[in-house]
């Protein structure tokens, strides 16, 4: 258990994920979380599975989203 995320334990993804990047003076978890971020990457881009199952979202939103966001945010400020 390199990251004491116990196999047989609840929400063990959400403890991993809450242990990536916790240090970021210590170079060697620097590397470790980097390349577990970049494996499970190219596992997706490679398996054509969605980023989505590692709850990993490198997308930016789209354009025509974040303008709806700011147009509600507008729209409340000028009632």
């Amino acid at each position: 258990m390199k990251w004491d995320v116990p196999l047989e334990g609840k929400q063990r993804k959400l403890q991993f994920v809450n242990k990536l990047w916790t240090d970021p003076y210590d170079s060697r978890h620097v590397q470790e979380s980097a390349e577990i971020v970049a494996k499970l990457v190219g596992f997706c881009e490679s398996a054509n599975i969605s980023k989505e199952i590692f709850e990993l979202n490198f997308a930016m939103p789209s354009d025509k989203k974040w303008n709806n966001v700011w147009d509600n945010i507008y729209n409340l400020l000028h009632l």
